[in-house]
């Protein structure tokens, strides 16, 4: 029999291919060579009954070093205890220690290791996956179910994370937003504060939904929408949102309206259409921007 780099030489074929067949929450079943093995994996998933020349403790440093146990359930592994009234005994002892510490070497120490009693684990044995018998192993009580789990993108068993962990992690992500932001507001161009003047008229980004101007001052100035990048256009609007003049053209290269494009790509027609569309309101009497005093509050159209 051919052997693999990185592998255990006594994890054989037959071995191997029950532990990668195993999924999420399968269970593995591994005996001493008093333990009823052709009985029980009979009654198994697969009805594979495995053979090892080995002790338990050398099985499980074998089959622990590539098997995943699942963390994610309140035990990851269960022992044979003697049935009530019984006592175990030193032997019996003597292999749990060593099986424990194999386990915990592998696959860390927060591994919670249960007792089962006897009758309660052959039960349980015959809902496992597959049984793997150690034919060396004579101590008492050497039988172990072992629950498969993940393997995690570090290659080690996948464990939840705790409640205080993600606090922590989310508390970090926010920060790290926190610092982005800041940086990004600091590299903007400065300039004259946009004034509110009282008039609620909003836009979203696209032009759309567009809500008349209808403050009490009539012919306030506006900016360009794209003042922030240098361009000094701006224009009057009336309350209900009907243009009244242009005093100055678009004179920014980077801005959208001069060089024919609207918000997000549309036709400057479009734009002005969806955002800038006449006022219907022909009785109401404006005034131009020109005639506005040289403090006129100013608002960004967004």
């Amino acid at each position: 029999m051919g052997l693999l780099k990185g592998i255990d030489p006594l994890l054989t074929a037959d071995v191997l291919h029950v532990l990668r067949s195993m999924g999420h929450g399968d269970k593995l079943c591994i005996c001493d060579c008093n333990f009823p093995g052709s009985q029980v994996a009979a009654q198994t998933t697969t009805k594979k009954h495995i053979i090892l020349t080995v002790t338990l403790p050398e099985a499980l440093e074998a089959i622990c070093s590539v098997f995943p146990l699942d963390f994610f359930e309140n035990k990851q592994a269960m022992y044979m205890g003697p049935q009530h009234g019984v006592q175990m005994p030193p032997a019996g002892l003597e292999v749990v220690s060593l099986m424990k510490d194999s386990i915990v070497k592998h696959c860390g120490n927060d591994v919670n290791i249960q007792q089962l009693e006897r009758y309660s684990f052959y039960k349980e044995a015959k809902s496992c996956f597959a049984v793997i018998q150690c034919c060396l192993e004579r101590r008492p009580y050497g039988n172990v179910i072992l629950l498969k789990g993940c393997v995690g993108p570090d290659g080690l068993d996948l464990k939840p994370t705790s409640a205080a962990t993600i606090s922590q992690q989310q508390l970090q992500q926010q920060q790290a937003i926190t610092q982005v932001a800041t940086t990004q507001v600091a590299t903007l161009p400065t300039g004259k504060p946009e004034l509110y003047t009282g008039c609620p008229a909003s836009y979203n980004r696209d032009g759309r939904d567009f809500k008349k101007h209808n403050d009490l001052k009539n012919g306030a100035s506006y900016r360009c929408r794209n003042y922030r990048h240098g361009c000094t256009a701006r224009f009057s609007m009336n309350r209900t949102g009907g243009i009244i003049d242009k005093n100055t053209k678009h004179n920014d290269p980077l801005c959208a309206v001069k060089n024919g494009l609207g918000p997000t790509g549309m036709s400057v027609d479009e734009a002005k259409k969806l955002s800038l569309s006449p006022s219907k309101d022909n009785d109401v009497k404006t005034k131009s921007a020109e005639e506005e005093p040289q403090d006129q509050s100013e608002v960004n159209l967004i």
